[in-house]
């Protein structure tokens, strides 16, 4: 009888074979796992994988250098309400404008360092009334493109009185009443609210003043012409011996230089009725100066004014000044 032989231990290289046999066998299976779903091709680098949708590995010098964006936690819903909002914000700022505006009221150019206004009554380069620096400050929104809404308000320094407040302005612009080739007029309504003293001192309840600006380009030429009207009407409960009616008309004839400088010349004419002495009309200055737009929003003008009712001499003849700042 022959003896059976027991089975022979398995050799240390045979369990070393058996075992990478099976991690080859196991790792296989994984990679087949890994890759059974694969993002469509021409997906967005930075897509994230709906649940249970797996990403083809890439091997190792194919990796994309940015890292992939963790699963956002945010609803498409909510993202889309997001970026409405943001555009809509956007919007209304676009629509925002605001400017500062100072305007010096010089001496004479006879004193040009003196403190004082000339005196037009008396032909004189000094007078009683001191010298204005005024400041204003007007913030207006774009509701389409032809209207637009403001407020606009600002102080008076005077070397004889001090700072004084103006009156507060509502603004309401057309940007066009009418347009028939190189003509266009624009059309503005204002509400002064009575906030100064002056104001406050006779009782008024404001004023309304209505304003229309005539816009003429000729074709082909650097020169062009234009007028502003204003006609104001002060709300009084008693009208004595008070301004109630007045009128302003502007005519201005201006030459193009360069892109960043224009001359120009405007003759201001106004008339007013005031309660117990009737009508009166005036030509009153002849103001040439010239415009410098030393930035896209940054305008300096200097101009002279020439006081036409004392012939336009020099003694009654100031240096003015005007710095307008769009920083909106």
């Amino acid at each position: 009888m022959v003896r059976s032989q027991k089975p022979a231990k398995p050799s240390k290289v045979t369990l070393a074979m058996t075992a990478i046999t099976a991690l080859t066998l196991a790792g296989v299976a994984h990679a087949q796992d890994s890759t059974s779903t694969v993002l469509p091709a021409g997906t967005p680098k930075g897509t994230v994988p709906s649940p249970g949708q797996k990403i083809n590995r890439l091997p190792p010098n194919q990796q994309p250098a940015t890292v992939r964006a963790k699963p956002s936690t945010t609803s498409s819903s909510t993202t889309g309400t997001s970026t409405a909002t943001v555009s809509t914000t956007s919007s209304i700022l676009s629509n925002i404008s605001s400017y500062y505006s100072g305007t010096y009221a010089g001496s004479s150019i006879v004193n040009p360092l003196a403190s004082t206004f000339p005196d037009t009554a008396t032909d004189s380069p000094t007078s009683a009334a001191g010298v204005q620096l005024s400041h204003q400050v007007g913030v207006g929104y774009r509701l389409n493109e032809r209207v637009r809404f403001g407020i606009a308000g600002g102080i008076t320094q005077t070397s004889s009185v001090g700072a004084v407040i103006d009156d507060p302005q509502i603004r309401a612009s057309l940007g066009s009443l009418v347009k028939a080739g190189p003509l266009s007029v624009a059309g503005e309504a204002r509400y002064y609210i009575p906030a100064s003293t002056f104001s406050q001192s006779i009782g008024s309840m404001g004023a309304i003043q209505l304003r229309q600006n005539l816009n003429l380009a000729f074709a082909k030429s650097r020169f062009s012409a234009s007028m502003l009207l204003k006609e104001t009407t002060k709300i009084l409960p008693t009208y004595k011996n008070q301004v109630t009616v007045s009128g302003y008309a502007g005519p201005q004839l201006a030459y193009q230089l360069n892109p960043k400088v224009q001359l120009w010349a405007l003759l201001e004419t106004s008339a007013a009725h005031i309660s117990g002495t009737g009508l009166t009309a005036s030509v009153d200055d002849f103001e040439p100066g010239v415009s410098w737009d030393i930035l896209p929003n940054l305008t300096f003008t200097p101009y002279l004014d020439l006081k036409i009712a004392t012939g336009m001499t020099l003694n009654t003849t100031s240096v003015n000044a005007n710095l307008t700042w769009s920083f909106l």
